[in-house]
């Protein structure tokens, strides 16, 4: 899991991850965890850091908290997206 966190903050500026991309990083360097209890851990040792998205039947997209707003105006610029408010 160490290796994960590590390439995570190298990387934190320009990336986020779906649960499935991290998972695959995570098997790479030998994990055995699967994808919902290591995303978990991954979760509570990255605490307020990081921000979740999560929406049932999609897999999750973490991002670090500090870089939310890039990422949101990254995606706002696209207009193949829609956004659309949710409870």
């Amino acid at each position: 899991m160490k290796e994960l966190v590590d390439e995570m903050y190298i990387h934190r500026r320009l990336c986020t991850w779906t649960s499935i991309e991290l998972h695959e990083k995570y098997v790479s360097y030998g994990g055995e965890l699967t994808r919902k209890q290591m995303f978990s851990k991954l979760a509570m040792h990255l605490g307020d850091n990081v921000v979740v998205l999560s929406i049932d039947g999609c897999a999750s997209i973490i991002v670090f908290r500090e870089f939310v707003a890039l990422a949101r105006k990254i995606l706002a610029e696209s207009r193949d997206i829609l956004f659309t408010k949710t409870k």
